[in-house]
């Protein structure tokens, strides 16, 4: 999936979340890091499935912090463990900003996730 693309690309995947239609669209990276095929990444996944990957014991403090930057425009930065389909976990970090309309009413999300696994490990 990720042959044609280079070391600097595989860094960083980027997602739009359209939060009207409840979908986060993922590139080829994103989309890897989570284990989505790119079709699925290309078609929309809805957010709670994000979610559900997520560790139950940070599940809370991610929720919290998505909800606060739907409702008040601030700027998203999460690192948090996510349960694999293969079984394995990985350590992401997840950043973004919301884009609000003249009401205040959010409309989509832009924003970039990593895999910071490597680090974690050498700091414990």
């Amino acid at each position: 999936m990720l042959e044609n693309i280079s070391l600097e690309e595989t860094l960083v995947g980027y997602y739009t979340w359209n939060v009207g239609q409840n979908l986060v669209y993922l590139d080829a990276v994103a989309a890897y890091l989570r284990e989505f095929s790119l079709e699925e990444g290309a078609r929309g996944i809805p957010v709670e499935d994000f979610i559900a990957q997520i560790e139950s014991p940070s599940r809370a403090r991610v929720a919290e912090a998505v909800y606060n930057s739907l409702t008040n425009g601030v700027f998203y930065d999460q690192e948090y463990r996510i349960q694999l389909k293969s079984g394995g976990l990985r350590w992401l970090r997840t950043t973004g900003r919301v884009i609000l309309d003249g009401d205040r009413v959010p409309i989509m999300a832009i924003g970039t996730v990593r895999d910071v696994t490597a680090c974690k490990v050498l700091l414990m």
